[in-house]
């Protein structure tokens, strides 16, 4: 009977576990790339976040999508030029799959980037 509550305990444990990542919408795992999204989206620290998903990119840990989430993180950061120049120079690392959703952040980027230099300043 004692292995039966062992196991039971530990399934639960592993419940627990996956709900947290669940809960806060961050990876399994100690890579680089799940630390960075931990920093981004748990404790909130978007510059740590851009360090870690750099160390993400040059590790090819998740390039597509570190690439990404990193550029959405300086946008926030009013770093849209950077993001811009980020994805220019790294998206030859990433699939040809992501090619169009990067696209997609690149104009949202240009939007951002254009539409903030010609806000006139009062």
């Amino acid at each position: 009977m004692e292995g039966i509550n062992v196991c039971k305990k530990s399934s639960k444990l592993g419940k627990k576990d996956d709900l947290y990542h669940v809960i806060h919408k961050v990876p399994y795992g100690d890579s680089p790339y799940v630390k960075a999204k931990h920093a981004q989206l748990v404790d909130k620290d978007p510059e740590a976040a851009i360090v870690l998903f750099w160390k993400a990119i040059n590790a090819g840990d998740k390039v597509d999508s570190a690439l990404k989430d990193m550029a959405v993180v300086m946008k926030q950061l009013d770093r849209s030029e950077e993001a811009i120049e980020a994805i220019k120079s790294f998206r030859g690392l990433c699939s040809k799959h992501s090619q169009e959703s990067l696209d997609n952040v690149l104009l949202d980027l240009y939007k951002f980037h254009n539409w903030y230099f010609l806000v006139p300043i009062v």
